[in-house]
């Protein structure tokens, strides 16, 4: 799909809609993947973002896996995640009934569980790059960034609202792994709300 094709169905999305600088963005970066690529997008809510980035990689064979909490089953997201104050979007059946909406279906990977609980039986693959839009607090975030062991060469970083605890659990990663840098500056990420970083030399 071309850029105007993807954010055009991006436009008429819940969660996007009118934040054109920030479906561009994420367009943008996801059009840099190689074929075949593998995304990973943390903190999928109704599904915006990772549509956007199917839709941009699909025709190269490319495709995103979400994590979001809200696909457990019911019972269990409002023991466990509520009780940690942690804000929970649509339900795997909603999730999914956009995605299929929109043309993103068998692109789109829902994976069960945290970001931790999928962490910790991860199966070591790698990904071409990792989109951090979940619980924005700084404990959260910390185990969020951990998924960026678990990228290529040349990889790609994005995180939406890169403020607060977000970006000290960013800034505190990327002080002890120099191979990732900066990308965007202050003035990209007030206009998109988007802050991204690059793995390697380039």
């Amino acid at each position: 799909m071309t850029e105007k094709e993807v954010l055009e169905v991006a436009s008429k999305m819940v969660h996007i809609g009118p934040r054109t600088g920030f479906a561009k963005s994420i367009y943008t970066e996801a059009n840099k993947m190689p074929k075949d690529c593998r995304i990973l997008d943390i903190g999928g809510f109704l599904g915006g973002s990772s549509i956007t980035m199917a839709l941009t990689v699909k025709d190269r064979g490319g495709l995103v896996y979400t994590i979001n909490p809200s696909f457990t089953p019911e019972g269990d997201k409002n023991k466990k995640y509520l009780d940690m104050g942690m804000p929970l979007a649509g339900d795997l059946d909603s999730f999914m009934g956009f995605v299929k909406t929109f043309g993103a279906e068998g692109y789109v990977i829902p994976l069960i569980g945290s970001s931790e609980e999928i962490l910790a039986k991860h199966d070591g693959s790698l990904f071409d790059m990792v989109f951090i839009d979940a619980w924005h607090v700084y404990e959260a975030t910390k185990i969020d960034v951990k998924w960026l062991d678990y990228t290529k060469e040349n990889a790609i970083a994005q995180f939406d609202d890169f403020a607060g605890g977000v970006e000290k659990a960013a800034t505190e990663y990327f002080s002890e792994h120099k191979e990732w840098k900066r990308i965007t500056d202050q003035a990209f990420y007030h206009k998109h709300g988007v802050a991204v970083f690059q793995k390697g030399d380039f």
